[in-house]
């Protein structure tokens, strides 16, 4: 049996000077509840944390397996989100998330589409940005669901840093690609770049025009880093009333909540699907999981049918995590609708990522 560690801090610690072992702290407690949605038959979580045993079962049930987990170990964990084993895995991975990387690889393959500039002082982005005119992104060498980009920059830094025309972002996503297979979700983000959950459906319009790019970034980090399986993030946009792609805009080399949502509707979805992350002071709160679930009531997910909705989430935690799943766009833009009224404080407005439209 292999032992984990939930290290959602990976992009964090590459920003670091130095390695450092992954450790607990309060983003991995927040979201090691995705690793009992993704984890397989053999592996164990090694966690400071202790879980109702009504919502273990939950998932043991929809899952149909036995899930493992404890506080006493003799060996040191494997860390689950990111390949941070030893100093050698930090430095590889340090290259291959790389941001700076991404840009070469953009140039090497002709998909500089946003025209982004590397800059290592303040003088050259003073210069990029008389360049590139118009709104300007200044993105860190490091960075997720938001974080390290910017829309000023300061002279202190820290450089380098990259570059790039603002463009009015229409709809991002994310792009799962290995030897055999390549599978297209759409991420929904909110202003500043956060990610607050995915869309699943069968097909996107977008999908023959990104596939090329994708397969061609993929072929270029196998060749350079040995990588088996990369996600490329990517996403749709407006200029002068026309609607563009940019195929590439950044890779991450490990698990992603792309990664969840895929496996939710591998083994869950129906036709129409989505993956909500919510923060938990805009939600009704429950005394327990098993609370929570009487009150969804007939919307709880019913596995005849492949419809309704499923609690990812344990009761207490930062994040909300749920997965709704419908035959069609509009049942579940229907179903969305009522979930929100369930679980939401009546205060809060339905969040305009998760409006779906026709």
């Amino acid at each position: 049996m292999k032992t984990w560690i939930t290290n959602f801090d990976f992009e964090e610690s590459l920003k670091f000077d130095r390695f450092v072992a992954p450790q607990f702290n309060a983003i991995n407690d927040t979201l090691e509840f995705v690793f009992f949605w993704l984890c397989e038959k053999n592996d164990q979580l090694f966690t400071r944390q202790s879980y109702d045993s009504f919502y273990i079962n939950y998932i043991e049930n929809l899952r149909r397996t036995k899930l493992h987990s404890t506080n006493d170990i003799k060996d040191t964990p494997l860390p689950w989100w990111g390949n941070t084993l030893n100093e050698g895995a930090w430095k590889s991975e340090r290259l291959i998330n790389s941001n700076l990387t991404a840009h070469k690889a953009r140039e090497d393959l002709g998909l500089n589409i946003l025209e982004s500039k590397i800059c290592r002082n303040f003088k050259e982005v003073e210069f990029a940005d008389a360049e590139l005119k118009g709104p300007i992104l200044f993105k860190e060498e490091f960075g997720f669901s938001g974080r390290g980009l910017h829309r000023q920059w300061q002279e202190e830094g820290p450089y380098p840093v990259i570059v790039e025309r603002l463009v009015q972002r229409v709809r991002d996503f994310g792009i799962r690609v290995n030897e055999s297979e390549l599978k297209i979700i759409q991420n929904l983000v909110d202003g500043k770049g956060s990610y607050k959950g995915s869309f699943m459906k069968n097909f996107y319009e977008e999908e023959e025009e990104l596939k090329e790019p994708a397969r061609r970034v993929y072929s270029y980090y196998k060749e350079k880093f040995g990588v088996s399986e990369i996600q490329i993030d990517c996403f749709q946009y407006l200029e002068e009333g026309v609607l563009k792609l940019n195929p590439f805009c950044e890779v991450n080399h490990r698990r992603s909540m792309g990664n969840l949502a895929d496996s939710l509707q591998v083994n869950f979805g129906n036709e129409a699907s989505l993956l909500a992350l919510v923060n938990k002071k805009s939600m009704k709160k429950r005394r327990t999981f098993s609370h929570s679930i009487e009150e969804l009531g007939a919307l709880n997910y019913n596995p005849i049918t492949k419809k309704g909705i499923i609690k990812l989430s344990p009761e207490g935690s930062l994040f909300s995590a749920y997965f709704l799943t419908e035959d069609s766009e509009r049942t579940l833009q229907h179903l969305i609708k009522e979930w929100w009224v369930c679980e939401a404080k009546p205060t809060e407005k339905l969040p305009s990522e998760f409006i779906i439209y026709f």
